[in-house]
């Protein structure tokens, strides 16, 4: 079968021609279909994971400020992003809705802006300031607690990701990642 062969070739050693045409797409402006079929094609595989592994590698090695990586519109950024949304989904969905829901439910001002406001409105910045202070630490509180519930394949992602930054830039253990 023709596919197969062509699967063989693109699944072969470090994935080489899967990278080299990610970076012909780049060049040219990447399709947006691009990430999603790249991801699917090895999700149906079971080849994710070491593919993203090594697309992690490379963008750590080109790039050279722990301060802008993974910050550009590359395409690893984009096969980054576009798997750990379809993983991650059901994850934020069951962490992040209920607390979207009690924030819909109870309205209050975050605004910080005066300049926003509407005509003839004025802004309380101290008391938006609270709220958005709690409102900030109900998130983060339940993110916290929901670290065990957070995807594997994001784990393993993550981990690889901070020895990558750790291995470059050792001083800068926490602020690039």
């Amino acid at each position: 079968d023709p596919y197969d062969k062509f699967a063989e070739l693109l699944l072969q050693e470090n994935f080489a021609l899967v990278q080299s045409l990610c970076d012909l797409f780049a060049a040219g402006g990447a399709p947006e279909e691009l990430p999603r079929a790249v991801v699917s094609f090895l999700e149906a595989h079971d080849k994710t994971i070491p593919f993203l592994k090594i697309v992690i590698d490379k963008e750590v090695r080109r790039t050279e400020s722990p301060g802008t990586l993974f910050r550009a519109n590359s395409i690893s950024s984009k096969l980054l992003g576009t798997y750990t949304k379809n993983v991650s989904r059901p994850y934020l969905v069951q962490t992040i809705t209920p607390l979207l829901a009690v924030v819909a439910e109870n309205p209050m001002s975050h605004e910080l802006d005066s300049t926003r406001a509407a005509p003839g409105e004025t802004i309380n910045i101290q008391e938006n300031l609270e709220n958005l202070i709690s409102t900030t630490k109900l998130f983060v509180a339940r993110i916290i607690a929901s670290l065990p519930l957070v995807p594997r394949p994001i784990r393993t992602l993550a981990e690889h990701l901070k020895k990558a930054v750790i291995d470059k830039w050792p001083k800068h253990r926490t602020i690039a990642i």
